[in-house]
């Protein structure tokens, strides 16, 4: 495709990598509810684009992290549920009421301000209490979840839709040892439930590596996408499937190419320096492709005299520091001219993928993809 008018570096979602992701984890979660998680510009992948995509695809609720998210969602006339996991103030729940979210709640003192706002409009406002089984970031501990749920009639303005809790580090192992602790926490609050409250913990890892954290709804995020949660997780997920041979594979697409535009080539002679900080020095004489992404753009500094890229189906290597602005690649080797589509990042090539990205910074994909800055257009592909 041509890139939108008046930019040179875009995003492309592939809409059928994504509804395959979605019905592979509708699949995987044998009858729960697939409430999938757009927080961060939905991984990167932009928020109004993917919440359209998924909402016509019929999900139940979308999972995002903070009130202004809710906002742009309702802006696009987005009714179903929307679901806050990140932590609110008290002083966030007439604008929480009024945006008809709900909200993950860790504190008496919440429920009571939530009460207070749903109730000077008229509507309850939907509350998912947390519980604090490992992770020691939000929740409220077991030993005081009983008072809270016995407490609850007392506040009209809220309605009890979910109980909570998450998983600390079912993507950095395989047995999943830590995992079973915190559910077997999380069961013995569970089991003082009323009726028809939603129970709910597993993420990506969780729901496609342990069958009985699935409860009655998981909450998908990176795999959504087309991304593992980890190496340790895919080859988990591998292994649980060649037990189970009457369950077909997991296999998830990655959705995202993050493309640019070659904007000007110039051959430099042997001995030429490049970029700033002179890091680089040509062994030969060489071609060089100027691309119009920096640091700021997300393509990260780390990438300096490391990274590669693709232009016309071969790989390009950065040449020098990656700059605020720009990126200098070599060609030498290729057919390349002024305007050639150059991709960035994308299931294309093994050097290309999120993963790879990572790698080589010495991080996980989950920041390479959801530092893509957000000014860059994010554009619908089959």
């Amino acid at each position: 495709m041509t890139s939108p008018d008046g930019f040179h570096t875009w995003i492309e979602v592939s809409r059928r990598a994504l509804l395959h992701n979605l019905e592979t984890l509708r699949r995987s979660a044998a009858g729960a509810l697939v409430a999938p998680v757009v927080k961060a510009n939905a991984y990167g992948h932009g928020l109004e684009l993917v919440a359209g995509v998924l909402a016509s695809a019929g999900v139940p609720r979308l999972c995002v992290n903070e009130l202004d998210e809710v906002r742009r969602l309702r802006a696009l006339g987005l009714t179903l549920p929307i679901y806050v996991l990140g932590p609110t103030l008290p002083s966030d729940s007439a604008r929480a009421a009024e945006l008809g979210c709900e909200l993950v709640v860790s504190s008496w003192s919440q429920l009571m301000a939530l009460s207070s706002a749903g109730d000077a409009i008229g509507r309850a406002v939907g509350v998912h209490l947390k519980v604090e089984t490992g992770t020691h970031r939000q929740g409220v501990p077991p030993s005081e979840i009983r008072g809270i749920l016995a407490r609850l009639p007392e506040l009209p303005g809220v309605r009890l839709v979910g109980l909570t809790t998450h998983l600390a580090d079912v993507e950095d192992e395989t047995e999943s040892s830590f995992a079973r602790v915190q559910l077997a926490a999380f069961d013995e609050v569970a089991s003082s439930l009323p009726p028809g409250v939603l129970r709910h913990v597993a993420a990506s890892a969780g729901e496609l590596l342990i069958p009985e954290a699935r409860y009655d709804m998981v909450r998908p995020g990176i795999a959504l996408y087309g991304l593992w949660p980890s190496e340790k997780t895919r080859i988990a997920t591998e292994l649980l499937g060649e037990r189970a041979s009457d369950k077909p594979p997991i296999l998830l697409e990655p959705a995202m190419r993050w493309m640019t535009r070659v904007m000007q080539l110039r051959d430099v002679e042997k001995g030429a320096w490049v970029g700033y900080g002179r890091t680089s020095r040509l062994a030969r004489a060489t071609r060089l492709a100027l691309l119009p992404v920096g640091y700021c753009d997300g393509w990260d500094r780390g990438l300096s005299s490391q990274g590669v890229v693709a232009i016309g189906g071969r790989l390009a290597p950065v040449i020098g520091r990656v700059a605020m602005n720009m990126t200098v690649v070599d060609v030498t080797d290729l057919s390349v001219t002024e305007g050639d589509r150059v991709l960035l990042l994308g299931p294309d090539h093994d050097e290309t993928t999120a993963d790879r990205l990572a790698e080589r910074l010495g991080t996980i994909h989950y920041e390479v993809t959801t530092r893509i800055e957000a000014r860059h257009p994010r554009v619908l592909v089959d």
